[in-house]
Parts: C-alpha cells; structure tokens; sequence
C-alpha cells in the first residue's frame, strides 16, 4: 500500500469460498501486509485473496477487490 494502513479485513479463500486460516503481519511502515497460511496451500490450486474494510492513515476508504491466483 502507498500510505499506512489503519484497518482492514483482508481474507484468502479456496475458490470455493472456505476461508485459508493463517496469521497477518504488517511491517514496520504498516504499508506491507504478509499472510502466513497455517498450513502449506494445495498444489495447482485456484484461490482468492479478498481485498475489503481497507482504511489508510488519511482515512482514504479502498474499495473492495478480488485477486485470484493459482499455486505453482
């Protein structure tokens, strides 16, 4: 992210919807976000990463987004 982020409900899910659980960590800026899952993700594996609730320092709203990718 370009500015420090104050809030946000960042989710990674199979495409089948089921929440991947897993720990967050932001840096020290509060500008980059790592998702560590719990456990190792599936092989060529479609998921989604849903991108909500995001709010900067400046109280700039993001506004929802999906990301999909696929395990190697």
């Amino acid at each position: 992210f370009n500015n420090a982020i104050l809030t946000e409900n960042i989710i990674v899910t199979s495409a089948a919807g089921v929440i991947i659980p897993g720990t967050k960590v932001w840096d020290v800026t509060g500008k980059i976000l790592t998702f560590d899952p719990t456990s190792n993700l599936s092989a060529a594996t479609p998921y989604l990463i849903v991108i909500s609730g995001v709010v900067d320092i400046y109280s700039q709203v993001l506004p929802i987004s999906v990301k999909k990718f696929t395990t190697a």
